[in-house]
């Protein structure tokens, strides 16, 4: 088996192609190195199943240049048939694999199998859907030229036959050197007539009753085709999941037809646990886990017709809605107790696809079920997710580990005088605090090289039972039964059923603001008085400042007196307990002990600092599991911190695609549809669940975007 690489596809797929190949049972495996950066990376990997033909010696590259359809990438593509080309005269069978290739199987066996057929290649294609009965996995049964052919997996025998494929191969790209890569070229000169109308080299015959054809450029040759389902490809892996349905082998997974970036093939690999990272990579220090609440699928879905296709997509866009901004809560909730957020299991009941969807599903209406897990491109921006961010000016210390012990926060230690009384004080004025947010996928604890610490020292968190009645009566949480036309948390305008409801809603919303803008003022005069007491001079001049300014300004000077006293608190405390700023207190039935492992959370939605403060009796916990953190979570009490967190979320959304083209040329709906994490409905809980408040502060926020604006111009 032999699989070929630079030092761009070694340093993303190689040390975990190896693995897979190992763990598969697979001792005949070779890597070929183009280039000597990646034969000195294989051999600081400690494998000898490695040989150097270098192929670009002379190319200085980048990784800027290499990506799917770059004009680097199709070298690339071709030097693996020259290399072929040349193992293959020195008398062997060939098995080629791309190395964004995982293996579960040997396949030796199945090809074995074959050896009296008169096949000179067996290759994989691009099939999403399999005609071979339940139960039986052998070559696909409908092998046809009209099939697209992909060349990330193949065996080619040894036959009278083979040279000549391969130097018929190798001449497309001499004789015409803009064909693309190796793919077009081998579909072009074995389909010939069948691929793209390309009639240079003839057409391909299909043999009566046999699962082969014969090659358009030699009739001799003869080729047949893998099964999708055994020999797999994103779709039929993670979307319709054949080999489950069909009770097929599953041998390898290619990882095309799905998302072209290579940040989304790793994710990919990772899910099912078969990608290879540092070692640092599987201990982070503290994780957090979450239960996603699902919307329940309509009776009958899985039979809706590609004409019904319209209702499908419209219960697929509310349902991730409703699971991204759970997302949000959890994410929101890991980043206030400085966490590692481990992915939830997403569930899909639309596939996304680059040119058009038949009943959700892509090219055959009946090839997949509802419910599918999503890979995570399909809903999320996987490369931004993967690299993370950092929210800086974060108002407070972690709770999760001693000061100064987490990534980007200082040590107080240093930053701690004398007074005139002798007595010591920390100067936190001095202190900028940053967050860093990140992620694993949902199969991290199942890894084989994560330590089964983590699951041992885990403490689950649920929700009290009268406080998700309260939410979903306000819809914050979705209600038990959802239909499948309208349910009961709006998302956007369209969701509405007429413009009458729209407006009314709208009106209900603006009466609720100015309810609670009034609640807020209220709150500000509070928090005057009571820091006048111990800060005269401070709290004068924002009483001034409050009395003249705007809104907006009123609500600086809160934060600033808050501020003050939380940092005043802070330096005061040996135990480092966070101040509480809000009338509402976290209650929690029973009261968490570090030997607990399982607890109840009773209370309205609390802020970052409010779950940073009740948190911190079980903060030295490895993993802690929330069972609905959108009851958990209000907001981030800094509005500061709320925009960079939301731009970053933002940052994160994807969107859906595509409705068929006839369709939103009727309907006039759009042919993309987005996928926003930040839900544009929060509930607002600090005066009563009746509230609600828009985009997390929205007022303030925008606000605080126009003056920087301003500022900067």
């Amino acid at each position: 088996m032999i699989t070929v690489c630079d030092k761009f596809i070694w340093e993303s797929f190689g040390p975990s192609w190896i693995e897979a190949v190992e763990r598969a049972g697979i001792q005949y495996w070779v890597v070929v190195a183009l280039d000597v950066e990646t034969s000195i990376a294989v051999a600081k990997y400690k494998v000898d199943h490695c040989f150097e033909s270098p192929m670009i010696a002379n190319e200085t590259l980048s990784a800027i240049h290499y990506h799917w359809g770059s004009d680097h990438w199709k070298k690339r593509t071709w030097d693996k048939v020259r290399v072929i080309d040349a193992i293959y005269s020195y008398g062997f069978h060939v098995i080629h694999s791309d190395t964004d290739t995982s293996w579960f199987r040997d396949p030796l066996p199945f090809f074995e199998a074959h050896r009296n057929e008169p096949y000179d290649i067996m290759i994989s294609t691009d099939l999403t859907i399999t005609f071979n009965p339940i139960n039986v996995t052998d070559v696909e049964f409908a092998t046809d030229p009209h099939m697209n052919i992909n060349t990330g997996i193949y065996l080619l025998r040894q036959t009278s036959s083979g040279k000549s494929l391969l130097r018929g191969w190798l001449d497309v790209i001499e004789l015409n050197p803009a064909v693309g890569h190796d793919q077009d070229g081998f579909n072009s000169l074995v389909r010939g007539d069948y691929f793209r109308g390309d009639k240079k080299y003839g057409r391909a015959r299909k043999i009566p009753s046999a699962p082969y054809f014969s090659s358009a450029f030699n009739s001799s040759i003869f080729v047949s085709l893998l099964p999708s389902s055994s020999f797999a490809n994103t779709y039929t892996f993670c979307n319709a999941a054949s080999y489950k349905r069909l009770g097929h082998d599953l041998y390898a997974v290619h990882w095309v037809w799905g998302s072209r970036t290579k940040e989304s093939k790793i994710q990919n690999i990772r899910d099912i646990g078969k990608f290879l990272d540092r070692p640092e990579y599987y201990r982070p220090r503290r994780l957090l886990s979450f239960d996603l609440d699902h919307l329940k699928m309509p009776k009958g879905f899985n039979q809706l017709a590609d004409s019904e296709a319209e209702d499908m997509i419209r219960f697929h866009l509310k349902s991730t809605l409703y699971q991204l901004h759970q997302f949000y809560a959890a994410a929101a909730i890991a980043i206030s107790l400085d966490r590692v957020l481990i992915l939830p299991k997403f569930l899909c009941y639309c596939s996304k696809n680059w040119y058009k969807t038949m009943a959700c599903r892509i090219n055959e209406p009946q090839n997949a079920e509802f419910p599918f897990v999503c890979p995570l491109s399909q809903i999320i921006r996987v490369q931004n997710i993967q690299n993370g961010f950092i929210i800086s000016n974060w108002s407070y210390p972690s709770p999760s580990f001693p000061r100064g012990e987490s990534e980007g926060e200082p040590d107080l230690s240093e930053s701690k005088s004398s007074n005139s009384n002798g007595t010591t004080v920390s100067s936190m004025e001095d202190v900028i605090f940053t967050r860093n947010f990140s992620v694993r996928e949902y199969s991290f604890l199942e890894n084989v090289h994560v330590d089964k610490s983590y699951r041992e020292d885990r403490i689950e968190i649920e929700v009290d039972a009268s406080t998700i009645d309260a939410l979903r009566a306000i819809g914050v949480i979705a209600p038990l039964n959802v239909s499948l036309y309208n349910s009961s948390f709006p998302t956007r305008n369209s969701d509405f059923k007429s413009f009458e409801h729209l407006r009314k809603f709208r009106k209900r919303r603006w009466t609720r603001r100015q309810r609670n803008k009034k609640g807020r003022a209220k709150e500000s005069k509070m928090v005057k008085a009571n820091d006048e007491g111990e800060n005269n001079a401070r709290d004068d001049e924002g009483a001034v400042e409050v009395e003249r300014g705007s809104e907006h300004e009123r609500g600086n000077e809160r934060k600033r007196g808050n501020e003050h006293e939380r940092r005043r608190t802070l330096a005061s405390n040996d135990n480092d307990t966070l101040a509480d700023e809000s009338p509402i207190l976290p209650v929690f039935k029973p009261p968490i002990t570090s030997s607990s492992s399982r607890v109840v959370f009773s209370s309205l939605p609390l802020t970052d600092v409010q779950l940073a403060q009740a948190f911190r009796p079980i903060a030295s916990r490895k993993l802690l599991h929330l069972k609905n953190p959108r009851a958990m979570f209000q907001g981030f009490q800094d509005p500061g911190i709320e925009m960079q967190f939301d731009a970053a979320m933002r940052n994160v959304s994807s969107k859906w695609c595509c409705r068929r083209f006839n369709s939103f040329e009727l309907t006039g709906l759009p042919r993309e549809e987005p996928l926003p994490i930040v839900p544009v409905l929060m509930p607002y809980m600090g005066y009563g669940l009746q509230g609600w408040r828009q985009g997390g502060r929205g007022r303030e926020k925008r606000e605080m975007r126009e003056g920087a604006r301003k500022k900067r111009f």
